[in-house]
């Protein structure tokens, strides 16, 4: 059999056969062979050559990528979860104006305002002045120890103020000051009774509570007393609350009451 075929064997079939075996597949392992190294770049690579079955997982790192090379029509929606961001890599630079909205905010995760801590140990938050104007015709009863007056007249951070106008008689009417605090608290007081004739000053304090009331009869009209001017100071924790009152009778049998005055709270 290899006689025959060396027999047949010359130059020209030979030549024939090497040729037919590059065409059919040599060809290609002989040219990848030949490729050199770092000798394919750009240039060689036509337009959409590289598919996304060519790269490697993983294979595109941030290095590779050129500045500003991914845009926001190359980021499919909602690609960008919260665990894709690293922590503080988002800065105030890179918020947009007016992105953050109320509802983009955890309100679980913020502090405590600074100024607004100071009432967690108060019944209220507003510091300032508030009005006190009560005026009644009589016919209240009188306020009994550790009772409420019949008018709430003032809620100021812990501090509860009544008043109460009563007929006693046909000729003396009183008006009553209740003061109340919803936890146990001192409080002051200095006034001037304004008689017929001459004037006396008043001053004492107490401690004052949920169940420990204290009454202030601060004008008697058939006494001489018809008005009373005085200021009340409570001091509680953190506040300090300063009120200012004006107390007056008119009438005989039938009084009108009338009291008029400012608190103020401060707390620290």
């Amino acid at each position: 059999m290899m006689k025959k075929l060396r027999g047949r064997l010359n130059y020209s079939n030979l030549t024939a056969t090497i040729a037919l075996i590059l065409a059919v597949g040599g060809a290609g392992a002989v040219a990848a062979g030949s490729i050199g190294k770092n000798s394919v770049g750009t240039k060689q690579l036509k337009n959409n050559a590289v598919t996304a079955k060519k790269i490697r997982n993983g294979a595109v790192t941030p290095g590779k990528m050129a500045n500003g090379s991914v845009t926001n029509a190359k980021i499919q929606g909602s690609a960008v979860t919260s665990d894709k961001i690293a922590d503080g890599s988002v800065t105030n630079a890179k918020i947009q104006g007016g992105a953050v909205t109320g509802d983009k905010v955890d309100t679980a995760t913020l502090g405590k305002v600074p100024s607004a801590a100071q009432a967690d140990s108060a019944t209220s938050a507003d510091n300032g002045a508030k009005p006190i104007l009560f005026i009644s015709a009589g016919g209240d009863s009188n306020p009994s120890p550790g009772s409420p007056g019949a008018h709430r007249i003032l809620t100021l951070g812990r501090l509860n103020i009544d008043a109460s106008c009563v007929n006693l008689t046909l000729s003396e009417g009183r008006a009553y000051v209740t003061m109340a605090s919803s936890v146990n608290a001192p409080i002051s007081w200095a006034t001037i009774q304004y008689k017929n004739p001459g004037d006396f000053p008043f001053t004492d304090g107490t401690v004052i509570g949920p169940t420990a009331n204290q009454n202030f009869a601060v004008s008697n009209l058939e006494g001489g007393n018809k008005l009373e001017a005085g200021q009340w100071f409570f001091h509680s924790g953190n506040e300090v609350i300063t009120v200012t009152m004006n107390v007056g009778l008119a009438g005989l049998g039938n009084e009108t009451c009338s009291i008029i005055g400012t608190a103020i709270r401060a707390a620290s």
